[in-house]
C-alpha cells in the first residue's frame, strides 16, 4: 500500500523494471492521492523541465525515464530534481558548448 511517506523505491521499485511505466503511473497517482495538496504541488511543479525534450508536460512525465519529471532516481524525495538529470535539455547543452568560454 502506497502512503504519503512511501520511499522512491517503495512507490518505484529499486530497479529500472520493477515496474511497467503503467505501473509506476498508477502508483505515482496513489502516492498523489495519499498527500496534500500543497505537497503534490510542489512535486508536479515542472519548471526546471521546461525545454527538456523529454516532457510530457500534460502528465508532469519524463518519457526517457519513465518517471514523474522532477523525481530524480538518484536523490528520491530529498530534493526536487529532474527524472532525466537533465541530459533532455539538449538547446541548453549545444548553447553551452557553443560558448566561446576561452
Amino acid at each position: 500500500m502506497i502512503t504519503a511517506k512511501s520511499t522512491f523505491e517503495e512507490i518505484f521499485g529499486d530497479y529500472s523494471n520493477a515496474y511497467t511505466e503503467e505501473e509506476r503511473k498508477e502508483r505515482w497517482e496513489q502516492w498523489k492521492k495519499a498527500n496534500s495538496q500543497s505537497t503534490v504541488k510542489y512535486w508536479i511543479d515542472t519548471q526546471a523541465c521546461h525545454g527538456c525534450i523529454h516532457l510530457d508536460l500534460d502528465n508532469a512525465w519524463c518519457k526517457d525515464f519513465g518517471l514523474p519529471c522532477t523525481v530524480n532516481p538518484m536523490f528520491g524525495f530529498s530534493m526536487l530534481g529532474m527524472a532525466c538529470g537533465g541530459c533532455g535539455l539538449e538547446k541548453q547543452q549545444m548553447e553551452l558548448f557553443s560558448a566561446d568560454l576561452f
